[in-house]
């Protein structure tokens, strides 16, 4: 839940650093490593640390950023976790004020609004390509480290924001502060590719959900309806951008598919003559790459749709349906879950005749609600073509984390849009 920032009776608060003076990288590191610390996780059975990240103070120096996936075990089992810091030989306890799922960030805050230390300063000012920057974080918890790199923008073919980063953020570097060398916040540590591809969370996202703490009222909400409330406006504009777009048609062997519907998706193509079956498979597919982060077993926000067209001149039609029909059995949907957060899917099954627009086909349709988190749904969509003998079209396509009403409408869309040519 949410807190109230403000604390009415201190006189006392320590401002934000300046971020007036240039700092050379070990002055950075003696400056502002203070106010972070080492977030650990611990689980109260045992009394031993389950997971590690880092964290910055914020606002009044009574908050600590970090990110979502740091804390994640607090929400989804706040009766077996808590998560704590040391502060000058002093463990301090701290509790959730509020998160934004969608792009990984938390604030913690110390159940009596203690003031921890002096807060970093947020930055909103444009950065420039090449900039150097510096990430501070725990990584492999070997200690406070720093790291340079350089601000490469924001990453493309995306719906979440997140700024690449040329340097080394570990395992363990989760929610620290990457810093200008006055020492401003400009983004949050949040995940690595390997090879000094890094990446991070905007800095304006952290100010919009410490704004959000601030001015929040009324009726509070359980962890789960936030979530759920948060991933329903990400899908909601994610589905909806891909339905208001024109839906292009591209050539595959002997069909016209979708296309590239809009840049925050990537695409990919591949083929595959064996000589050995004499089997020929064209296939084509976008997706996205993000995916918003519930636990280690349950990952949402996943979209995905994929062609695969395939001929067999030498077969008889019905070994060719047989491997077909085995082939198709083997799809899976392409969000990471667990039976504890997700419900068994409900399938429809049903053939569609051919039509102008497209193919007569075999289609199945499932839909499997959450646990937990209410009114989302994961659908999946896998189909094929029955109406020639040696040569088919399957079309698939998985959402996760959509409500019902953006699933009906993709599925409307989808169902018209694949056509032999």
């Amino acid at each position: 839940m949410r807190l109230l920032l403000l604390l009415l009776a201190c006189l006392c608060v320590s401002p934000a650093f300046s971020s007036t003076q240039r700092y050379s990288t070990d002055a950075l590191f003696e400056q502002f490593s203070r106010s972070i610390f080492k977030v650990r996780i611990i689980d109260i059975n045992s009394g031993s640390q389950s997971t590690i990240g880092t964290g910055f103070l914020v606002e009044d120096g009574s908050l600590l950023a970090t990110n979502f996936h740091v804390v994640s075990a607090l929400v989804n089992k706040p009766n077996q976790y808590r998560a704590e810091i040391d502060i000058a030989g002093e463990t301090h306890t701290l509790e959730i004020a509020s998160f934004d799922v969608v792009h990984d960030l938390a604030i913690l805050q110390a159940p009596n609004k203690t003031i921890l230390g002096q807060a970093l300063t947020l930055s909103l000012e444009p950065l420039n390509k090449g900039l150097t920057l510096y990430s501070i974080g725990n990584p492999h918890d070997i200690g406070m480290t720093v790291v340079d790199g350089t601000y490469n923008g924001l990453v493309t073919h995306r719906f979440i924001d997140s700024i690449h980063f040329s340097g080394a953020i570990n395992s363990g570097m989760s929610g620290g502060p990457t810093i200008t060398d006055r020492g401003d916040v400009v983004g949050i540590n949040v995940a690595s590719s390997g090879d000094q591809i890094g990446f991070l969370v905007p800095v304006d996202k952290l100010a919009k959900l410490l704004a959000n703490l601030e001015n929040k009222t009324g009726k509070s909400q359980t962890h789960y309806d936030l979530i759920s409330q948060q991933i329903t406006q990400f899908s909601e504009q994610a589905i909806n951008e891909l339905l208001q777009k024109n839906w292009p048609l591209e050539k595959l062997a002997n069909t016209k598919v979708v296309g590239q519907i809009s840049d925050s998706l990537s695409c990919w193509g591949d083929s595959d003559d064996n000589e050995d079956t004499h089997l020929t498979t064209v296939s084509k597919g976008c997706s996205n790459k993000d995916y918003i982060y519930i636990n280690s077993s349950f990952t949402v926000g996943s979209f995905e749709y994929e062609y695969k067209h395939f001929s067999a001149d030498s077969w008889n039609s019905f070994s060719f349906y047989e491997y077909i029909n085995q082939f198709t059995a083997n799809a899976r949907p392409s969000n990471r879950s667990h039976k504890s957060h997700v419900n068994n899917y409900i399938c429809q099954n049903n053939v569609m005749a051919a039509t102008d627009k497209t193919f007569a086909k075999k289609i199945s349709y499932c839909v499997r609600s959450y646990k937990h988190i209410k009114d989302l749904y994961d659908t999946f969509y896998i189909a094929t073509s029955i109406d020639r003998p040696k040569e088919a079209m399957m079309e698939h396509y998985t959402l996760s984390g959509v409500t019902e009403a953006s699933a009906h409408q993709f599925l409307e869309r989808f169902m018209e849009s694949a056509s032999w040519q």
